[in-house]
C-alpha cells in the first residue's frame, strides 16, 4: 500500500484483521480522504483565510492556542464537523473519534496538528 493502490490481495489481507479487530467501517476509512502529516501542497498556505477549521484530540498546545493560531490566519474555527468544514486537523493521525468518522463521511480533508501548524507558519 506504500504505492498508494490497495490491490485485492491487500484488501482481503485488511478484511481479516478489520473481521479480527471488529472494525466495520474499515473500507469507508480504506477509500475515505487520506489523513497526513505532510503539509497541503505549495502555495495552499498562502491563501487560508475563510476556511473552516475544527480540532479534535489533545494537541500538544491548548485547544485556546490552536484556536487563536487558527483565527490569526483567519480561518474559521467550528466546533464541531459539518459538510461545510474544510479541515478537521488531528492529534492523532490515526483518530477513530467521531469527529473524524464524520469528517472521512463527509470527504473533509484530515491533518495532522504537525502539519497544520507547519503550514500556518508557511
Amino acid at each position: 500500500m506504500s504505492d498508494q493502490i490497495v490491490t485485492e490481495e491487500e484488501q482481503r489481507h485488511i478484511r481479516a484483521i478489520a473481521d479480527l479487530l471488529n472494525v466495520t467501517d474499515w473500507e469507508q476509512i480504506l477509500n475515505g480522504p487520506q489523513t497526513t502529516s505532510e503539509p497541503m501542497n505549495a502555495g495552499e498556505g498562502s491563501n487560508l483565510a475563510g476556511l473552516r477549521v475544527c480540532f479534535t484530540g489533545t494537541m500538544n498546545q491548548s485547544r485556546e492556542e490552536c484556536h487563536e493560531q487558527a483565527k490569526r490566519r483567519g480561518l474559521l474555527v467550528q466546533d464541531n464537523v459539518t459538510k461545510n468544514l474544510d479541515i478537521l486537523v488531528v492529534a492523532d493521525q490515526n483518530t477513530q473519534s467521531s469527529k473524524a468518522k464524520k469528517a472521512r463521511e463527509y470527504s473533509v480533508r484530515i491533518i495532522n496538528e504537525a502539519a497544520f501548524f507547519e503550514l500556518l507558519s508557511a
